[in-house]
């Protein structure tokens, strides 16, 4: 298994999810899979707050490894990249796509994660490995439990394919 975190920069040049994607998962998604990120990092339930104005947050649609075949496709990349990769995954999209995108604060995954930026630019801080600025087209592997934040510079959509035990 790699447990550095890396960076692939310019690793895709076609666009996997774009705005009328974003447009699409918030208008037909399931509530119970959608997460709103509060501007101190934490999260609200949709599903539990059902009158809030999504336009007020950013948000991560949980449950979307089906939306588009090309999700299929990576995951057998990142196979590729990561031989003992779980066959177990997941696609969360998380969308900074107001005015003043918020983000989580440091934190760690309990699982293996891919994560390509698709529209706008964002800081991927990982301590003790880089520092750098996450452009569209970007790929970044962050193993399970390595701490890490993203925080939004512009409006931003990417893809998190978390992995399973």
């Amino acid at each position: 298994m790699v447990n550095k975190p890396f960076i692939k920069k310019g690793f895709i040049s076609q666009t996997i999810f774009n705005w009328n994607d974003f447009e699409s998962l918030k208008n037909n998604h399931p509530k119970e899979e959608i997460e709103l990120i509060q501007s101190n990092g934490t999260t609200l339930k949709y599903h539990e707050n059902p009158n809030v104005n999504l336009n007020d947050y950013s948000i991560v649609f949980t449950g979307c490894a089906n939306v588009k075949k090309e999700f299929r496709t990576l995951h057998n990349f990142f196979k590729l990249l990561v031989p003992n990769l779980s066959d177990v995954w997941d696609a969360h999209i998380y969308t900074g796509h107001n005015n003043n995108p918020t983000s989580f604060n440091m934190h760690f995954d309990p699982r293996d994660n891919f994560l390509i930026q698709c529209y706008g630019k964002a800081r991927l801080y990982v301590p003790n490995y880089f520092d750098t600025i996450v452009e569209p087209g970007d790929l970044s592997w962050i193993p399970k439990y390595v701490p890490h934040v993203m925080v939004p510079i512009s409006r931003r959509l990417s893809v998190s394919f978390p992995h399973f035990d």
